[in-house]
């Protein structure tokens, strides 16, 4: 075997062994070249998984959350193509996994940047390149901001400032957030955040009033259940969906 055919090699396998079967070979370098042009100095993680992503910490001038796409399995495959087929942003779908996996990063750094334009409360998107979607951190030092479930002092402006966000987010950037709940909304410098833009909607989309009646019937609850007084449902679909 060639020298340099060796060296690639061992280099792959010294990759998989630094993720330690975290991501795939190409990942991990799609994330190294990402830091140069970002000259992001080190990367830690993850910080965050779930079933359609990883959230790695990244450290330069700035701080950077990198959120990595999973190439997922086709039950999960099947699950996005159900969500994209109701979108009308969104032409035909290649049937490539890997294709379907960049649309949906597509489609959550679409959601994040129209958002953060409209100065909606949402982290900094600053690049997205193949499954690999790179945005502000929200925290302090490598010290991710404590989520809505997290949080110690739940009081009724906090409730307001959410309810607030929300009608924000469908009058101005005319988008339903469509998974709302205690678990994708962070509280960094005293004020919520939204995040998790994959399933987001037009207003004007077919199944969006349900998913704004989903998002409003989580966060009441939520605030119900730490004792604040919460506006009545109807009342607040017709205060944000006008």
């Amino acid at each position: 075997m060639p020298k340099q055919k060796e060296r690639k090699v061992l280099k792959d396998k010294d990759l998989s062994k630094v993720v330690n079967d975290v991501i795939d070979v190409r990942t991990y370098e799609l994330l190294e070249r990402i830091s140069s042009r970002l000259r992001i100095e080190q990367i830690s993680g993850p910080i965050s998984s779930g079933k359609e992503s990883k959230i790695f910490y990244g450290r330069g001038k700035e701080e950077y959350a990198m959120k990595v796409y999973h190439i997922t399995t086709a039950t999960h495959k099947r699950a996005i193509r159900r969500y994209l087929v109701t979108d009308k942003r969104i032409g035909s779908m290649n049937s490539s996994t890997f294709q379907l996996i960049q649309i949906w990063a597509r489609r959550e750094y679409s959601n994040a940047a129209t958002l953060y334009e409209d100065g909606i409360n949402v982290p900094k998107p600053y690049l997205l390149e193949r499954n690999v979607l790179v945005m502000k951190f929200l925290g302090y030092n490598g010290n991710r901001a404590p989520l809505l479930k997290e949080y110690d002092y739940i009081d009724d402006k906090l409730y307001k400032m959410i309810i607030e966000q929300i009608k924000r987010m469908t009058t101005i950037s005319k988008l339903v957030h469509g998974d709302l709940s205690e678990y994708n909304i962070m509280i960094y410098d005293d004020k919520p955040f939204f995040i998790d833009f994959t399933q987001s909607v037009p207003i004007d989309s077919e199944n969006a009033l349900e998913l704004l009646r989903r998002d409003l019937i989580n966060i009441n609850r939520f605030f119900s259940s730490k004792g604040i007084q919460v506006i009545d449902l109807n009342e607040l679909i017709l205060s944000i969906s006008k």
